[in-house]
C-alpha cells in the first residue's frame, strides 16, 4: 500500500468496523499458529476485537509524506458506486487520487508494546487490497514483526509473506 510522494492520499474517515479475529483459525490464517505469537500478541487480538465493534472517527494527526484528506463512508460510497464515463465519479472529482484507504481501530497489548491493525487500499478502477499488521515497538519506532496475509476485494487470500517489513 505505497503512496506516492505529491500524490492526493484519500483516508476514509471512519474506521472500518466488525472484522473481529475470533478464533484460533482466524488467526492462522494471516498469522503465525503457534502458541509463542499468541502468548505474544493474544491481549492485542482481544483489544483489537474490542476496539472494533464500532466505528470511530479520524483526525487529521497522520504523518504522510504527501497530501491527503478524511472523506466519510457514504460519500466515498456514493462517488465509487456512480459510473461516469470510463471510470467512476470518484477517479473524476479525484482524478490525482489513486483510490482510497480505510483502517481498522488498533489493538494494543496490556503494555503497548505490541499491537494489530488492519489497513485497505481500494483502487479508483476496481480492485483493492487488505492487509492484517502485528506490529512491535522497539526504540520508539513501530515495526512489522510477522506479515499478514493480504487478501483481493473478494477476501481470497492472495499472499502470506515469510519475512516482515519495517514500517516507516
Amino acid at each position: 500500500m505505497g503512496i506516492a510522494p505529491g500524490q492526493l492520499t484519500t483516508i476514509q474517515m471512519e474506521t472500518v468496523s466488525g472484522l473481529e479475529i475470533v478464533s484460533h483459525k482466524d488467526v492462522s490464517k494471516c498469522f503465525p499458529s503457534d502458541w509463542k505469537f499468541r502468548w505474544e500478541y493474544g491481549s492485542a487480538l482481544a483489544d483489537y476485537n474490542k476496539q472494533n465493534k464500532t466505528p470511530r472517527e479520524l483526525t487529521h494527526r497522520f504523518n504522510l509524506a504527501s497530501p491527503y484528506q478524511l472523506l466519510p463512508h457514504r460519500q466515498i460510497l456514493a462517488l465509487e458506486t456512480a459510473v461516469r464515463g470510463s471510470g467512476t465519479a470518484f477517479a473524476e472529482k479525484y482524478p490525482n487520487s489513486d483510490g482510497y484507504i480505510s483502517v481498522s481501530a488498533v489493538g494494543f497489548n496490556r503494555g503497548r508494546m505490541r499491537a494489530i491493525v488492519f489497513a485497505a487500499h481500494w483502487g479508483n478502477f476496481g480492485g483493492g487490497l487488505e492487509r492484517y499488521y502485528a506490529l512491535e515497538k522497539k526504540s520508539q519506532k513501530w515495526a512489522e514483526t510477522h506479515a499478514g496475509c493480504t487478501a483481493n476485494v473478494d477476501g481470497v487470500i492472495l499472499v502470506k509473506k515469510a519475512r516482515a517489513a519495517s514500517i516507516p
